[in-house]
């Protein structure tokens, strides 16, 4: 079993750039499981512009904050879901 994992860096500077490269490396390493740390609804839409995020079932996007996304290449037997922390300011969570 292969697993790639990535912080992404919640940060603007050059997002666009850092995700492609992101899918680059799933498309050369081509992991089974990739787990994304601060992922934002901005990161995870141009995510999916990249042909290498098509290849995985991916865990739901959190609707605030910054969050872990999971992707596998065998679907899910059941969606992963989240706990947010009982104190948080970024709206943080755990994914399980």
């Amino acid at each position: 079993v292969r697993f790639l994992t990535f912080n992404i860096w919640f940060s603007q500077h050059e997002m666009r750039r850092r995700m492609a490269a992101i899918g680059d490396i799933m498309l050369l390493k081509a992991p089974d499981m990739v787990a994304l740390q601060e992922m934002t609804g901005e990161h995870w839409q141009i995510c999916q512009e990249h042909p290498a995020f098509a290849q995985y079932t991916w865990s739901s996007p959190a609707t605030r904050g910054y969050y872990t996304m999971i992707g596998s290449r065998v679907p899910f037997l059941s969606q992963p879901s989240r706990r947010e922390f009982e104190v948080t300011r970024m709206g943080r969570d755990l994914l399980h």
